[in-house]
């Protein structure tokens, strides 16, 4: 079997950092966690990773567009493009927004809100991930 990767997509250094060792926590053992610091890299990642064994993608809300702050609705539109089975179903949104407040950004563009949220300040959110990370099916 090929390894299994998560995609973490933030653009922040200490996020992705966090959000590494919370996957390399989470297991199974041999895990491979793939960094990406923007939008771009995001979807080129997310396009090599289907074919090679995507376990779960790690998306946060707001990301550095090189501009400015931007969301990640954009990546996410693009990622359900490009497979939407493997994006509706594997990607986690984490912010520190309100989740009411990011599903009417979702809703205000028509995408979809991803099936799991957490919430990046909550002191439960890493063990979340850990169990989120936990259920996906291994393929």
């Amino acid at each position: 079997m090929s390894p299994l990767h998560v995609l973490v997509v933030d653009d922040s250094k200490i996020g992705r950092s966090i959000n590494t060792r919370i996957v390399q926590r989470s297991q199974p053992e041999g895990m491979i966690v793939v960094p990406a610091a923007t939008i771009a890299q995001g979807i080129a990642e997310f396009r090599r990773l289907i074919h090679v064994g995507l376990h779960a993608v790690l998306l946060d809300f707001r990301l550095d567009g090189g501009e400015g702050r931007i969301t990640s609705i954009p990546l996410y539109r693009q990622m359900l493009e490009v497979d939407e089975g493997i994006a509706a179903a594997r990607t986690a949104l984490y912010s520190g927004d309100d989740e009411d407040d990011l599903r009417s950004d979702f809703a205000a563009v028509e995408v979809p809100f991803p099936l799991q949220y957490f919430n990046k300040f909550d002191p439960k959110s890493s063990r979340q991930i850990e169990q989120w990370l936990g259920s996906l099916p291994i393929e």
